[in-house]
């Protein structure tokens, strides 16, 4: 067992137990200014931020690729959108974007209007002109509303049943939303998605 010396014949100058030297495989490194800013944001919120993901390769090798506007839900401000890049070289992703709870993807409207426009629509039996008074939004967009909520009603109604966002994505948000939006613009608009990794 090594002897523990102190001032003058071991420890610093300061009187200190000078332990580095004498047990210097138990001193670890402290950590980069990187993890140390992650472990106090960490520490600050109380939990600690879902990493980024690639929505096609799964692959966190991203990058910041500016921003978009769009609509708040409440107020006529606007939110930006952060898009980002997917720096893997086998993905053919080009940019994607994790849009929060309650915006959608592609489609400018909010999941509750699409909801609510659905129980106008078919629920309510409403014409175009009460829709119209409803929502706020002129013929154009009322129709092509009502158009898109046919097509979304049905995959919605289908898919709650058994995805593991269902049966409702809005609750809690941060769990099922970004499972919800990758199913959904993959259902609804499948040519925005790149073409499958051959096998």
């Amino acid at each position: 067992m090594p002897r523990i010396l102190l001032p003058p014949f071991g420890g610093d100058k300061r009187g200190g137990f000078g332990i580095d030297s004498i047990f210097p495989n138990i001193i670890k490194p402290s950590p980069t200014p990187l993890i140390m800013s992650r472990i106090c944001k960490i520490a600050k919120t109380g939990k600690e931020e879902k990493p980024i993901c690639c929505p096609y390769c799964a692959s966190q090798l991203v990058i910041r690729n500016g921003t978009y506007p769009r609509a708040h839900p409440h107020t006529d401000e606007e939110v930006r959108i952060q898009r980002y890049l997917c720096k893997m070289p086998t993905c053919p992703c080009v940019t994607f974007s994790v849009v929060p709870f309650p915006f959608l993807r592609v489609v400018r409207h909010f999941f509750a209007t699409v909801m609510y426009c659905n129980i106008l629509y078919n629920v309510n039996n409403l014409n175009q002109a009460a829709v119209v008074r409803q929502l706020g939004v002129t013929r154009g967009v009322a129709k092509r509303l009502a158009t898109f909520c046919d097509r979304f009603i049905l995959w919605f109604d289908h898919e709650r049943r058994f995805a593991e966002w269902g049966p409702a994505p809005e609750t809690p948000p941060a769990i099922s939303w970004p499972d919800f939006l990758r199913d959904f613009s993959h259902s609804m608009y499948p040519g925005k998605w790149p073409p499958s990794l051959p096998t």
